[in-house]
């Protein structure tokens, strides 16, 4: 398992060009910040209000980045827990590992681009809430 520090939930941001042709938003695969993930991916065409995510990663971390639009994430691990309102091209936030966290869309069209710092592999996701808090209250005891 993870120490604490390693569990810390971080505002991130990245560069954004805009001017009246509209928003650029580059992502250099080879900067540090994201140089350790392996897959892109973006949810869209979502329901206003809808829940996404409502899961925890064993092993990855995940950077959230709003492409357009609003979210809610929640966010809950052993050290903290809370939510932000990501509705800026150019703000973020990492999910370290062991972090249960949700993304509600709260304007109509938003987009979500997630760097995930591995492949998709089912056992990897902790999708039952109670099996997480038991998870997480044993990181607390050591």
């Amino acid at each position: 398992m993870s120490s604490k520090k390693d569990m810390t939930i971080k505002r991130v941001s990245s560069k954004v060009f805009a001017d009246t042709r509209g928003v650029l938003m580059p992502f250099n695969l080879d900067d540090a910040e994201l140089n350790s993930f392996r897959r892109v991916f973006c949810t869209a065409d979502l329901t206003l209000g809808e829940v996404r995510g409502a899961h925890a990663h064993r092993k990855q971390t995940q950077l959230l980045y709003v492409i357009q639009g609003e979210f809610k994430i929640t966010f809950e691990n052993s050290s903290e827990r809370g939510e932000v309102l990501l509705n800026n091209h150019s703000d973020g936030i990492e999910i370290p590992m062991m972090t249960w966290s949700t993304q509600t869309p709260t304007k109509d069209h938003s987009v979500l681009m997630v760097f995930a710092s591995d492949v998709y592999e089912e056992s990897d996701y902790i999708r039952d809430y109670e099996e997480f808090q038991k998870l997480c209250s044993r990181v607390l005891k050591k």
